[in-house]
């Protein structure tokens, strides 16, 4: 092969390297370099031939470096982290794989160096997040445990330490499914390693969550633990597994569980009684209407009997439920309505059109507005229907926001204005006034139309 060829393709060699390159004379000084040396350092070419290596690596002074290739035979190779100096004086982390060799009886080394500014850079961010990982775990207040794929434990946290009794040590001569643990299951009985968290996750594959088990410490006390697992998806690892010590509040959820059943029983007790007075006042009412002739005194004996079916409605609907603190709206409305009116024998029967949204409300509100549709029932069957050959009823309410709009009609002209006017209006007219007041809502009057607007959540 000519020479001039040999040397167009050692050119060519040199200047597509991605790593920069140095021929070094036996006594340090540059030979030869390509482009990107000259990058690295900020000095041209014609500057770097003019360089010894004192001048580009602080930790290779021209002395120690003969000293350092002396001590190797021909063709040794060394790979080594040093430092570069670039021209104006900033140090770059470089890793450099050299060769010694000799041509024409002259010693030669050869240097390829790579920046490796970025290595460093990723190398010390994994430190730190290893450390932060590490200080995170150990403060966790949930145990921490790693294993490999065979279940065997790697990493523990000290809270793992403080619930489980065990060290590190001890920990590490243990499996996740070994039978030391004797796990138990919240009802008590053995529960065998494949219903362990940590072995459905390896198994499956997957995050399992809360998985309650036993652990005996000793005698009869034991700690029962909450546990989740799930695959780690790194070479050599198998799973993650974290649990909390619940024992104490396993202990008070017990104990307010049985506090609720006393309290249950008593509430249905206190509902009970409750309901049964107000059925013994409704059934006082309807004998002392029985036995009146006068129509006012009838009216307002009427009016009265109306309240107060309203309220034992309700608490027919809650005591069926079982929740006595709400209600479906729909489920309450609509049942009222139709009870309210068999007070009132009508010919034509009045005929009930209802569109009620299933609201959840709670029995203060449901109470005060069951007294408002009464009165607006009563009123409906007082002064609506006279003459009338068809008669109707409206009912809607709907959530619009954060209120329930509840709408009132019936199909004739609407109350006198003598009953509700300025100065006037009965009790009734009067109740419905503060019961919207204490709802914090807003009650409007149209003709035969009644809105009421209220919060959703009004106590």
């Amino acid at each position: 092969m000519p020479s001039s060829l040999r040397e167009a393709l050692y050119r060519c060699l040199l200047e597509n390297s991605i790593d920069a390159v140095y021929l070094l004379s036996e006594e340090g000084r540059v030979l030869d370099v390509n482009r990107v040396a000259c990058a690295m350092t900020g000095y041209s070419r014609e500057e770097l031939l003019g360089l010894t290596i004192d001048d580009l690596d602080p930790n290779y002074p021209s002395k120690g470096f003969v000293e350092f290739w002396n001590a190797r035979p021909e063709g040794a190779t060394v790979l080594f982290e040093t430092l570069h100096r670039r021209k104006d004086g900033t140090l770059v982390p470089v890793e450099v794989n050299g060769i010694f060799t000799k041509v024409q009886g002259r010693k030669f080394l050869f240097g390829v160096a790579r920046d490796i500014s970025e290595r460093r850079k990723a190398e010390q961010a994994l430190r730190e997040s290893e450390t932060r990982y590490r200080t995170l775990v150990d403060i966790l207040p949930v145990g921490i445990t790693t294993t490999d794929a065979s279940g065997k434990i790697l990493e523990t946290n000290r809270m793992s330490e403080r619930i489980l009794g065990l060290s590190r040590e001890e920990h590490a001569l243990r499996r996740l499914d070994s039978r030391e643990w004797r796990i138990v299951r919240a009802d008590g009985s053995p529960m065998p390693p494949e219903e362990y968290a940590s072995t459905r996750a390896l198994r499956e594959g997957r995050l399992v969550e809360g998985v309650e088990m036993g652990i005996p410490m000793g005698g009869e006390e034991i700690t029962w633990l909450t546990v989740n697992a799930a695959p780690v998806p790194l070479e050599g690892y198998g799973v993650a597994v974290a649990y909390s010590d619940v024992s104490a509040s396993r202990k008070s959820e017990d104990h307010v569980r049985s506090l609720l059943r006393e309290k249950e029983i008593l509430l249905k007790e206190t509902h009970h009684r409750v309901k049964n007075n107000l059925q013994t006042i409704l059934s006082l009412l309807s004998l002392q209407m029985d036995e009146v002739s006068d129509p006012d005194s009838l009216a307002r004996l009427r009016d009265l009997s109306g309240r107060v079916r309203s309220m034992l409605v309700l608490y027919n609907k809650l005591y069926d439920t079982g929740d006595f603190g709400r209600l479906d709206l729909r489920e309450y409305l609509i049942p009222l309505v139709r009870e309210i009116l068999e007070i009132f024998p009508s010919i034509p029967p009045v005929r009930l059109e209802a569109e009620v949204e299933g609201i959840i409300l709670e029995a203060r509100t449901l109470s005060s507005l069951g007294i408002i549709l009464n009165e607006w029932t009563t009123n409906s069957m007082k002064y609506a229907f006279a003459g009338l050959p068809e008669r109707i009823i409206r009912i809607s309410a709907r959530r619009e926001g954060p209120r329930v709009v509840c709408a009132y009609e019936d199909n004739g002209p609407g109350i006198p204005e003598v009953a509700v006017g300025p100065g006037n209006g009965g009790f009734g007219m009067r109740l419905i006034g503060l019961l919207a007041e204490q709802m914090g809502g807003d009650c409007r009057r149209e003709g035969a139309r009644w809105t009421l607007s209220f919060p959703a959540d009004a106590r």
